[in-house]
């Protein structure tokens, strides 16, 4: 078991339900299939085409393990690609049985993780450090719910075995962590088309839920919906979902609000950026919530999805 930092959360605009500050952790049982993956014939040119031609980066990589990628435009041209749903605990396990988190698998600035396994307490014995040990169990025994209890060098690191990158700035370095002064250029990603999350659950920028304007609790796996329905309603893998946008590609890309919030490659020191609604979430606002949680932070209801960079035709 590891050595946790004592967590510290600082909210941006809104609060997050379990992920927030001075919430605690939620004491629910907490906490993916086909995506579009076609080109088409815009692009953002490159250098190293055939003959001086351009490169026209319009594909998703394939073959990658997870979620099925979904080709998704970003407002300069070009396009990036990004999970169709969340991580389950089912992709994560298998991360863990076969990464070693070494130098090699994490940045520099992760060099304190040395274990890919959720860091847990018994609430009757440690103070609140990560997950419950029921929580994590619950997890364990549901393969099909959004992987939680995860900080965010575990996130960086799955995304990064999977072949992906954890998702963060339109046109970002994904192989490093992305280091910004928050109050100005965090924030504005975190809120516009300029992040990779709120384009696609924005419809680039066009809807404030991912599905439209106006707020329907029934939509995605927000609190009402888990009410209703229990643990059977944290199965992320159910393509009949109706959380996601309206026309494609954003059709294809289920569950950015409710079930888990995610980690975004987008940090200050030592925090870094968590983006969307978990289903403890009693009053989510939209696609524009956001806020920061300590990198060392585990709750049950953070989770993981990933991005990766479009590529050109083979």
């Amino acid at each position: 078991m590891r050595t946790r930092r004592t967590l510290l959360c600082l909210l941006a605009s809104v609060a997050l339900g379990a992920v927030g500050c001075g919430k605690g952790e939620s004491t629910a049982e907490p906490v993916a299939t086909g995506g579009a993956n076609t080109g088409g014939t815009a692009g953002t040119a490159g250098s190293g085409g055939v003959g001086g031609s351009p490169v026209v980066k319009d594909r998703c990589p394939e073959g990658l393990t997870g979620p099925a990628l979904v080709r998704l435009p970003a407002a300069d041209g070009s396009f990036y690609c990004m999970d169709e749903r969340e991580t389950t605990v089912a992709e994560y396990t298998t991360f863990m049985k076969e990464a070693k988190a070494d130098t090699k698998t994490q940045p520099k600035e992760c060099e304190w993780n040395d274990s890919f396994v959720p860091d847990t307490y018994d609430p009757q014995l440690d103070p609140p450090s990560g997950c419950s040990m029921a929580s994590w169990d619950i997890l364990k025994d549901n393969p099909k719910f959004a992987m939680g209890c995860v900080d965010f060098c575990d996130a960086f690191a799955y995304c990064k075995w999977a072949g992906k990158r954890l998702c963060g700035k339109v046109g970002g370095d994904g192989t490093k962590l992305l280091m910004i002064d928050y109050p100005t250029t965090g924030s504005s990603i975190a809120t516009t088309v300029s992040g990779e999350w709120y384009g696609a659950c924005s419809q680039g920028g066009t809807s404030k839920y991912a599905y439209g304007d106006t707020r329907d609790p029934n939509k995605c796996i927000e609190t009402e919906v888990y009410k209703a329905q229990g643990n059977a309603s944290l199965d992320v893998t159910k393509v009949t979902s109706e959380c996601h946008g309206t026309r494609e590609p954003y059709s294809s890309i289920r569950d950015m609000q409710g079930s888990a919030a995610e980690w975004g490659n987008v940090c200050t020191t030592p925090n870094c950026l968590i983006s969307g609604t978990s289903y403890t979430d009693t009053t989510p606002k939209g696609c524009e919530e956001h806020g920061l949680f300590t990198r060392t932070g585990e709750t049950p209801d953070l989770g993981i999805r990933c991005c990766a960079d479009a590529v050109a035709a083979q």
